[in-house]
């Protein structure tokens, strides 16, 4: 019996492999014949890449101040430069082309003042206000000259070169310090000295060198003034310590005589007889100011 129904068992299962294999050969005739829906399935990198969509911003309603623009182009500042590099000066420039007395009258304009020199040459003194300078101007020969003589008035509290003592006491009193005479050879093989003893106002800031041909300091001259820079005194030009380049160089119109020179270290005037008047600066701005010349 148990044979029986084991056999019986099989034929069930072989029955059941014949029914199962028959159902699925008739729908793989009837997918071939298309009577079956078929899905096409499309691959993940087969799909086209989407384009990006930017989300448009949701505008809102206000009453109050408009947001301001991000996307403005802001503009650097400009950065800083020397002042000399900016502002422009206008003044009329001297230069050897002028042969003439009326030459150079019709270049500066008539003179404030006109004074006859010491030599006997014809010298005129010509002192111009608005250009707070003074040349000198004379004919040598076939030549015309044209010196700058503003070293020579230029003056600090109303002191100028070559005063003596009497005149300089007198406006800045007694100096607080005289260093003693220092006396140096007037030329090789000469046994003439010149004596220099500085005079100092310490309260003024102010050191002047006063020349003499005597030990005792008896015929002394002021033969070179500096300003230092604790000194708030200002020259009759107003340049004192602290003023700029350019002030400087607009108070005395520098550039207008040939021999006016500046650079980086100071501007300096260089007048008739070797007398000059130096500004030294720092940062473009006025340290020193010294008066000073060479013999006479």
């Amino acid at each position: 019996m148990e044979r029986i129904s084991l056999l019986s068992e099989m034929r069930k299962q072989t029955k059941m492999k014949i029914i199962t294999t028959i159902i699925i050969a008739l729908m793989l005739v009837m997918a071939m014949a298309g009577c079956m829906p078929t899905q096409t399935v499309t691959l993940p990198s087969e799909q086209p890449a989407k384009q990006a969509i930017a989300p448009t911003p949701e505008k809102k309603t206000s009453t109050s101040e408009p947001a301001p623009d991000l996307n403005l182009e802001i503009t650097p500042e400009p950065k800083q430069t020397s002042e000399s590099t900016d502002e422009k000066f206008d003044f009329p420039i001297i230069t050897e082309n002028i042969q003439s007395y009326e030459e150079l009258v019709a270049l500066l304009d008539k003179p404030d003042k006109e004074e006859t020199g010491d030599l006997e040459d014809g010298t005129r003194i010509l002192f111009y206000n608005k250009y707070n300078r003074v040349f000198s101007v004379a004919k040598w020969g076939d030549n015309f000259h044209i010196e700058d003589e503003t070293p020579a008035y230029e003056t600090v509290n109303k002191i100028g070169l070559w005063m003596n003592e009497k005149e300089v006491t007198n406006k800045l009193g007694k100096p607080d310090l005289k260093s003693n005479p220092e006396g140096s050879s007037t030329g090789e093989g000469s046994s003439d000295f010149y004596w220099i003893q500085t005079w100092t106002y310490k309260d003024l800031g102010i050191e002047i060198d006063m020349g003499s041909t005597k030990k005792d300091m008896s015929n002394a001259n002021a033969e070179e003034i500096t300003v230092n820079k604790n000194s708030k005194l200002k020259l009759s030009c107003g340049i004192g310590i602290g003023s700029t380049k350019n002030e400087v160089i607009k108070a005395l119109c520098i550039g207008m005589y040939p021999e006016d020179y500046i650079d980086d270290g100071g501007i300096s005037l260089s007048g008739s007889c070797q007398r000059f008047l130096d500004f030294k600066m720092e940062n473009d701005k006025v340290t020193e100011i010294r008066f000073w010349a060479i013999g006479d």
